[in-house]
């Protein structure tokens, strides 16, 4: 698997942070996202969060779009 670890970023709005080509699980870890607005988690296989914060940008972002087939919280 892919795996991100004890990372901080802010992507910009409505970009994609798992593209739709990855074919391989992908696993975020301790990380802190902020500024979450519309942004997109695709690829064909799992992708998973342990002890993560998500932020979104503000009371009017938009969600997340999920496409991958299974999301792990």
């Amino acid at each position: 698997p892919t795996t991100l670890t004890d990372c901080h970023f802010a992507p910009p709005a409505r970009s994609v942070l798992v593209h739709s080509a990855v074919d391989t699980p992908v696993h975020f870890t301790r990380c802190v996202i902020d500024g979450l607005d519309g942004n997109t988690l695709a690829g064909t296989s799992t992708v998973a969060f342990t002890a993560c914060t998500l932020n979104g940008s503000g009371p009017d972002a938009a969600p997340l779009t999920v496409t991958c087939p299974e999301l792990r919280l």
